[in-house]
């Protein structure tokens, strides 16, 4: 079905008939349009009243407001009291279900205890007396065997006491030259080193010490001296030099030890030593074995 145009008389153009032109508009004063089974419009329906199925629109279609409105209900006031089927209030404790009903002390407090599945009342432990208690009374830790000098230290799921090893000390020095040298110690290869050389009576080290340790045995007629010891009271030897010296040009062999008047050994005639002194291999044994001069003082410090 194609839309048809009202025709009009165009008064305008001779009284002709024509379709009505677009942008004109048809007046219906004092009449209306019935049976139209639908009206489509592409703009605004200007109109006093609007009636569907015999009823007009009230108000509220066109004002949005709630109290336009017919037969609405009562609205809530706001007070509690006023609302139909309310839950039972609590007013104490004791109302509650979990709640032991006994009397309470002053300030206690509510402690659930699972036995009885409810709270109860309590008093408050304000003070923890720690003195009697031990570190073993802690769930997670774990102290077994001697615990001198070490650490609570966490592993395994629980506090364990143990020693702290190097490998766990962060930013710890792996090399020597990360260390404060602060008392000199030799640091390169060569630094400091020094030569002991001996040439028949000296030590001498490369840096200018030299220790002379050539000896002088001399005898005053009472006393037998080393040039570089103590002198030694040799009491009877002042009869046996005597003796030697009366015998000019002879050839004396004396043969057995030496003593003091104290029984001090002062010749050892099996050894063919003199007790108390050192020497000349023996120092040149320790002059090679020696690597510092100040090894060398000490060795000799200890004979």
């Amino acid at each position: 079905m194609a839309n048809k145009f009202p025709l009009i008389i165009d008064t305008e153009n001779g009284n002709r008939i024509s379709e009505l032109p677009t942008g004109d508009n048809l007046d219906l004063t004092g009449s209306g349009i019935i049976n139209a089974a639908s009206v489509l419009v592409n703009g605004s329906i200007t109109t006093s009243s609007i009636t569907i199925n015999g009823q007009s629109l009230s108000a509220v279609a066109f004002s949005n407001n709630f109290e336009d409105l017919d037969n609405v209900p009562v609205g809530f006031s706001g007070n509690y009291n006023d609302l139909t089927n309310k839950p039972t209030q609590v007013t104490s404790t004791w109302d509650l279900t979990d709640v032991l009903g006994v009397e309470p002390n002053n300030g206690d407090v509510l402690r659930y205890n699972t036995l009885n599945g409810a709270w109860e009342p309590e008093a408050l432990v304000l003070d923890f007396d720690l003195g009697n208690k031990t570190l073993q009374e802690i769930g997670n830790v774990i102290v077994t065997g001697d615990a001198t000098n070490k650490f609570l230290k966490y592993y395994a799921g629980a506090w364990r006491s143990a020693n702290v090893t190097y490998a766990e000390v962060q930013n710890a020095p792996t090399n020597l030259s990360q260390l404060i040298n602060d008392v000199g110690y030799i640091t390169t290869q060569g630094e400091d080193s020094q030569t002991l050389s001996f040439d028949g009576n000296s030590l001498t080290i490369s840096n200018g010490n030299t220790v002379d340790i050539t000896q002088t045995i001399s005898y005053d007629g009472s006393n037998l001296s080393l040039s570089n010891s103590n002198t030694v009271d040799t009491g009877g030897l002042d009869v046996i030099f005597r003796t030697l010296r009366t015998v000019e040009g002879a050839t004396t062999d004396i043969t057995g030890s030496v003593f003091a008047d104290d029984s001090t050994l002062l010749v050892d005639g099996v050894n063919g030593t003199i007790p108390g002194h050192v020497s000349i291999a023996e120092l040149k044994n320790i002059a090679s074995t020696s690597a510092t001069y100040a090894d060398f003082q000490a060795a000799i410090a200890a004979l």
